[in-house]
């Protein structure tokens, strides 16, 4: 439901280098280091901010939901988040399609695109928040 809504949301041109940057790690393995060459969700997104020439520190998926800008709806280029128990964010990724297909680390394949259709992140899905990237 969340995709057929929302299809027509653009991503900012920071936005779109973020994720043309997010989609060179592609196959990156899974990990909390990205020294060591692999990627977790946080990761991903805070090494595709910095590959856009951007500065900015190691965030945390905790970090970013209590402090960036939530969005009224999924868009391209935006943060979604995601929950493991209903109240706690605990993953997160960067919107291709406004709400249809994320590209993020999984734990078991590493950066992969994925559908968010699927039976397992839909029920999940908490909230797109913002990069703020016009301030750094």
């Amino acid at each position: 439901m969340i995709a057929l809504l929302f299809l027509l949301a653009q991503a900012t041109p920071a936005e779109e280098g973020v994720i043309t940057a997010g989609m060179a790690h592609l196959g990156t393995p899974y990990g909390p280091s990205a020294e060591k060459g692999l990627l977790d969700c946080s990761g991903l997104v805070t090494i595709a901010i910095r590959d856009t020439g951007l500065t900015i520190r190691r965030i945390t998926t905790r970090r970013a939901f209590l402090e960036w800008e939530r969005l009224p709806e999924p868009r391209r280029g935006g943060i979604p988040m995601f929950t493991h128990n209903g109240k706690t964010p605990a993953h997160m990724g960067v919107w291709l399609d406004a709400g249809i297909r994320m590209i993020h680390a999984s734990s078991s394949k590493g950066v992969i695109i994925s559908s968010v259709n699927k039976y397992y992140w839909l029920p999940r899905y908490m909230v797109t928040l913002k990069m703020p990237l016009e301030i750094w």
